[in-house]
């Protein structure tokens, strides 16, 4: 009964990630290049401050940090079985 309440509670966590749109911004330079990187830890941190789901930084499948500009989608791990998958837009810093 445990698992299956588990079970639940990650398909229902998966269904509000897969509604998020997270902000996020990279410091730019006057030609556009961006300057350091959103990393896994970055996002968890944004999530929670932007919607108050807590998410390990552990289970954001990200390859190689971001370093440019535009829209993203990041897989993240819920549980075992429960995938989920966010919109993370990254904009230029003012």
């Amino acid at each position: 009964i445990r698992e299956a309440a588990e079970l639940k509670a990650a398909e229902d966590k998966s269904s509000a990630i897969r509604k998020l749109v997270i902000q996020l911004e990279l410091t730019t330079g006057q030609t556009g290049k961006t300057f350091g990187a959103i990393t896994a830890a970055d996002i968890a941190k944004a999530v929670e401050e932007q919607s108050g789901i807590v998410i390990n930084r552990h289970d954001i499948v990200l390859e190689k940090p971001i370093k440019q500009t535009g829209e993203f989608k990041v897989d993240v791990h819920i549980h075992g079985e429960v995938k989920s998958t966010l919109t993370l837009v990254v904009s230029p810093k003012a």
